[in-house]
């Protein structure tokens, strides 16, 4: 089912035409002549939903620097212990993380 025939606004229908013309585009045959632009075009094709929900559902961040800037404060405790020589380690500092923030 094509993603622009279910518009609830035109900001998705403009969107979800981009994605279903992205999906005609990468899907010529003959067009793709390099092994990595075919591979790039497939995978393209596989994953163009998911590749463009930010710009399908507008609460979506197009990045992940939120969850990134998450994980930061960790990075300089884990430097300073050296890592986890064990998982069971990392797990307890898991836990210990999560309810101290």
């Amino acid at each position: 089912m094509k993603l622009s025939s279910i518009c609830t606004s035109p900001l998705f229908c403009c969107a979800a035409e981009f994605v279903d013309r992205l999906g005609k585009f990468v899907t010529q045959k003959g067009k793709w002549n390099h092994h990595a632009v075919k591979k790039l075009a497939k995978r393209a094709l596989k994953y163009r939903n998911e590749l463009f929900t930010f710009v399908l559902v507008p609460r979506v961040d197009a990045t992940n620097n939120v969850a990134e800037r998450a994980l930061r404060p960790g990075v300089p405790q884990r430097k300073i212990w050296r890592c986890f020589r064990t998982k069971k380690g990392a797990k307890n500092r898991d836990i210990m993380m999560s309810v101290i923030e």
